[in-house]
């Protein structure tokens, strides 16, 4: 008998393009606070509307070492980053809040007078980032002038792309952006400025700043994908009689942290609070509380549109023609042979589903058929694939999984090919 392979290839997005001047390096984190083995790490940007494959890309030293190699299959979606970190990342990363990395390896990143390389599967130069003393750096590792060293637990982001280190990157607290972030929120501005004025002659809360704030004129929070996020809030606490005469600040309850004194009658405080991925947007109230003066502020927390798919190809082996073959999916992230939609933002979802031609045929399934409906090809939640985008209602909730199932019909017609199925997310209204 003989025996047919037909490969589905389930993507979020459009097939995989090799754009290779579409990659970028983005961020390097080369002094970490707690760990050197374990806690340094670079991001990769995809900044085209297409996938591209970094199967077999080099992380190369400016001694021309070899620190890493991307795995064959590895690809970057569009609009979006690829976290490389030191082995043990997840558990030695200066703050656990962080993403976890898409790529582990060890990689070594020196603290002084250093730069890598990145080069892709042909050995073309991609891109490169030196820092320190040029005088230092050897092969020419950077672009025109190398970027300036930045204190220990601080990284060097991107700002700009004209070919010159020294302009293009600065000193910033990590961002340390995977593959799980929402690219369509990516923003340059990093905090926002209040100024607060009390009625008291004493005690005064000024100069309050969120370092994860969307916007600089008030305070937009937008969450992680999947994942928890520790958002920080700096203030300024001014007491006239002295700073020494500052006592019992807090926030929503919990006790500040000192961060410095600033001057004789002046200090900087921050405190931590954890945002949930699913917690649902709108507006919040917070409590700063200094020696019984008290004073309110108020953040929002913005729409995530966010899910995961844990499949993303799929082999269906064709036995017979004449016949419909099932892929059926559950709610398991674990089984990927079944495929799963996870909710990972924090407002409910619709979905919209397509069908690709194939590439190499131009041709699509002849029959297909899609249900997030318990495998019911006939209820509100199903329907036909086509090359027309179908939309589905099927409202989501935060946290909450569906399962994704298919039924083609192979006819004496069919040949191996491959086709993408795009799914895309919304709101749902």
């Amino acid at each position: 008998m003989k025996i047919l392979s037909l490969i589905i290839a389930l993507a979020l997005l459009i097939i995989t393009l090799n754009v290779v001047n579409a990659v970028r390096i983005e961020e390097v984190y080369y002094d970490p606070i707690n760990s050197e083995t374990g806690g340094e790490a670079l991001v990769l940007y995809n900044e085209e509307n297409d996938f591209v494959n970094i199967s077999n890309w080099k992380i190369i030293n400016h001694k021309l070492n070899v620190d890493v190699e991307i795995p064959l299959g590895t690809k970057i979606k569009p609009k979006s980053y690829f976290l490389i970190a030191d082995e043990g990342w997840d558990n030695e990363k200066d703050n656990l809040a962080w993403f976890n990395a898409d790529l582990q390896d060890s990689l070594t990143l020196g603290n002084i007078d250093y730069g890598i390389f990145l080069y892709d599967e042909n050995n073309t130069l991609i891109d490169k980032i030196g820092w320190g003393n040029s005088q230092n750096i050897e092969n020419e590792c950077y672009f025109s002038t190398p970027a300036l060293k930045v204190d220990q637990g601080f990284s060097l982001l991107r700002k700009s792309d004209s070919k010159d280190n020294s302009n293009d990157f600065i000193s910033s607290e990590p961002k340390l952006y995977s593959s799980e972030f929402t690219p369509e929120i990516n923003n340059t501005q990093n905090y926002i400025k209040i100024n607060l004025e009390f009625q008291s002659e004493i005690i005064f809360i000024e100069n309050i700043s969120c370092d994860s704030s969307l916007t600089n004129d008030k305070i937009e929070i937008i969450p992680n994908p999947g994942t928890d996020k520790v958002v920080k809030f700096n203030y300024i606490i001014t007491n006239k009689n002295g700073v020494d005469n500052i006592h019992n600040v807090s926030f929503n309850g919990k006790n500040s942290t000192l961060i410095k004194v600033i001057n004789e009658t002046s200090a900087l405080y921050s405190s931590l609070i954890l945002i949930n991925y699913d917690k649902l947007p709108g507006f919040y109230n917070s409590e700063i509380l200094v020696d019984g003066v008290s004073k309110e502020l108020q953040y929002e927390i913005k729409d995530l549109v966010a899910f995961k798919l844990d499949t993303y190809d799929l082999t269906l082996n064709i036995t017979d023609k004449n016949k419909n073959y099932f892929i059926y999916g559950d709610e398991d992230m674990s089984t990927q042979t079944k495929p799963t939609i996870k909710n990972i933002g924090n407002v409910n979802l619709d979905f919209e589903i397509k069908l690709n031609p194939s590439k190499e045929k131009n041709v699509v399934f002849e029959e297909a058929y899609f249900s997030f409906d318990n495998n019911s090809f006939t209820s509100q939640n199903s329907g036909k694939l086509t090359v027309e985008k179908t939309n589905v209602n099927l409202n989501l909730m935060p946290s909450k999984r569906n399962g994704l199932s298919f039924k083609i019909f192979i006819s004496d017609n069919s040949t191996s090919y491959s086709n993408d199925i795009v799914l895309s997310a919304k709101r749902s209204e």
